[in-house]
């Protein structure tokens, strides 16, 4: 016969003794059952109970063939104490009813069922019938359900026979087919069918706020923070919040504002530091000297976007193949060119000397940029890199 769930008649008793029914051994451990139980088992969404049996830790609690098993990795014997982890079973519990509270308000404002709920300690999740919820509906739905909390609404958990059911206005069809059935019920507003455990009142909740949303599986994620968890994340936003205040010698209301402010002030930094670099980048291509046939340049701590304005000034000036390298900290980049009218295709030499020189990148006929690859332990030959490319294109365009 199970064992009595004494976590559903009797929510927030900690400790508990009893006797031992079963026992099975595992790779993971040993596995009991009790005579009575008030320890949660993994379900419906809720992470399972935490706490001691006797002096071992309670591993794990699942139910199989509808029965409660309770998992240690050290045997235990006859007389048996319980004891819950109690913040971790409150927690579950203010997650809980927050979620009942949360999909009873998106049914009621908007009609919107909740298809699956995940109770994290960190962050609870429930997913509804749509694909999108906007922003506004979010927030009346936060205002709702914090409005339920602060009506401090009993909460009862209520075994109704199953043909009395047209009694109790469900939120949603029973997925159970048994003949009595645990039903939830808050104030005169909400009642489903849950197995799990919930506070004595929507008060104890505390606070509910809705964080984001996403697209999954076709539906609309919601992420909230509900109960301390919500507390915690309120007073650890403060503390970031007054830090980035003090180091903005601004006060915490007028953090948008200088925030602003300062995202306007970096794009202006942002695009002149490129016109003054574009300017500086163009004198320098402007004073490299014009090499036979093809320039082949080695430069230090420029990257890519500065070679490829080095290599577009020396093109549009002398119309020759060009090649820039530059070394900027463990990468060689390398940026090369030919005139757009030439018969040439750069892709020809990247494609011939790739293995040789390690290149890697893309570009198209007339370009190519990348990096050079080279094994630290290997010595990289920036003039045999140079002969290459000058031979190369050299050889084609006498032809």
């Amino acid at each position: 016969m199970p064992g009595k769930k004494i976590f559903q008649t009797d929510p927030y008793l900690q400790e508990f003794n009893t006797t031992v029914t079963s026992t099975r051994s595992t790779d993971k451990g040993v596995w009991y059952s009790f005579k009575e139980t008030i320890f949660y088992p993994q379900g419906g969404g809720q992470s399972s109970d935490k706490g001691w049996i006797n002096s071992q830790i309670l591993l794990d609690v699942q139910v199989s063939d509808d029965e409660i098993w309770h998992l240690t990795d050290s045997p235990v014997s006859d007389p048996v104490t319980l004891k819950l982890d109690w913040e971790h079973r409150y927690t579950n519990m203010q997650q809980h009813t927050g979620q009942h509270i949360l999909s009873a308000c998106f049914k009621k404002y908007h009609h919107l069922d909740t298809v699956s709920v995940h109770l994290g300690r960190d962050i609870t999740m429930i997913e509804l019938n749509a694909s999108f919820v906007d922003g506004v509906t979010l927030e009346a739905t936060e205002e709702a359900a914090n409005k339920m909390i602060r009506d401090n609404l009993p909460i009862s958990a209520i075994l109704a026979d199953r043909e009395d059911l047209d009694e109790f206005n469900l939120r949603r069809t029973l997925k159970t087919n048994d003949k009595r059935v645990r039903l939830i019920q808050i104030g005169d507003i909400d009642c489903v069918g849950c197995g799990g455990t919930h506070v004595r009142s929507s008060s104890e909740v505390g606070l509910i706020k809705i964080i984001g949303s996403e697209k999954i599986r076709g539906h609309a994620r919601i992420k909230t923070k509900i109960g301390d968890t919500a507390y915690h994340y309120f007073r650890d936003l403060h503390q970031t919040a007054h830090q980035i205040s003090k180091k903005l010698t601004t006060s915490v209301d007028d953090l948008p504002e200088k925030i602003e402010l300062m995202i306007s002030e970096k794009k202006d930094l942002i695009n002149e530091k490129k016109r003054i670099t574009d300017l500086w980048l163009q004198e320098y291509a402007n004073n490299l000297p014009r090499q036979d046939k093809a320039g082949c340049f080695g430069l230090e701590n420029l990257n890519k976007d500065h070679l490829k304005i080095l290599s577009e000034y020396y093109l549009s000036k002398y119309q020759i193949p060009c090649l820039f390298i530059s070394r900027e900290t463990d990468k060689i980049h390398f940026y090369m060119r030919i005139p757009e009218a030439s018969d040439l295709d750069v892709q020809q030499y990247i494609n011939h000397y790739k293995s040789k020189f390690a290149l890697r990148g893309g570009g198209g006929k007339d370009f190519a940029v990348g990096q050079i690859e080279v094994n630290p332990r290997d010595v990289f030959s920036e003039e045999l890199l140079f002969h290459s490319f000058k031979d190369f294109f050299n050889e084609r365009g006498d032809h």
